[in-house]
């Protein structure tokens, strides 16, 4: 992906980087999801709702570098709000 220079792992500027940890990100969640849509299972539900907050949080940090993305992060919200509906209620009937 990136060559060392001095000590260091470069990846070849600001966008690469941008680059490299919102595909971290979506890798993790489509991981999961891919798991979620063959048996609901709660650590996997737990992993996707993780990996979301990781790449909603990766875009409001490289914000000021980027074109808002204002449907993007409504869907991510939207998606999280979903799967934190599914979690909770997942938690709920562990516990009962």
């Amino acid at each position: 992906m990136g060559r060392e220079r001095n000590g260091l792992l470069d990846l070849g500027g600001t966008d690469a980087v941008l680059r490299a940890v919102l595909s971290a990100c979506l890798g993790q969640y489509r991981r999961n999801e891919a798991q979620l849509l063959a048996a609901l299972d709660g650590e996997t539900l737990h992993q996707a709702r993780a990996s979301l907050r990781r790449l909603r949080s990766a875009l409001r940090l490289f914000q000021p570098l980027t074109s808002p993305q204002l449907a993007l992060e409504a869907g991510l919200r939207d998606l999280s709000g979903a799967l934190g509906a599914a979690r909770d209620l997942d938690v709920l009937l562990a516990r009962t």
